[in-house]
């Protein structure tokens, strides 16, 4: 459903605030995949790999980073399928 990540973000400026690199990460695949639901579990191999030190609860914590950042921007947002996945949506 999901193709890999070509190479990885280090952290980038957007608007007035500046994403770590997984939260970028999170928001590049997401991007990616803008309009379909991602699996989380695609989310998570993508972006830490068979680390099981990462949880989905980490997943959740950057994604609610995000969606604080995001929030003012009233074109973007980030949907929750529960059990299933995520959507980027405008």
């Amino acid at each position: 459903m999901a193709d890999p990540i070509g190479g990885r973000v280090t952290g980038k400026t957007c608007g007035n605030f500046k994403l770590t690199p997984k939260e970028a990460e999170v928001l590049e695949v997401l991007c990616r995949h803008k309009g379909s639901i991602v699996e989380r579990s695609i989310i998570m191999n993508q972006i830490w790999g068979a680390d099981d030190y990462f949880t989905s609860r980490s997943l959740d914590n950057h994604i609610l980073k995000l969606r604080k950042l995001l929030g003012g921007d009233t074109t973007v947002n980030i949907q929750t399928y529960k059990r299933t996945g995520l959507m980027l949506t405008d």
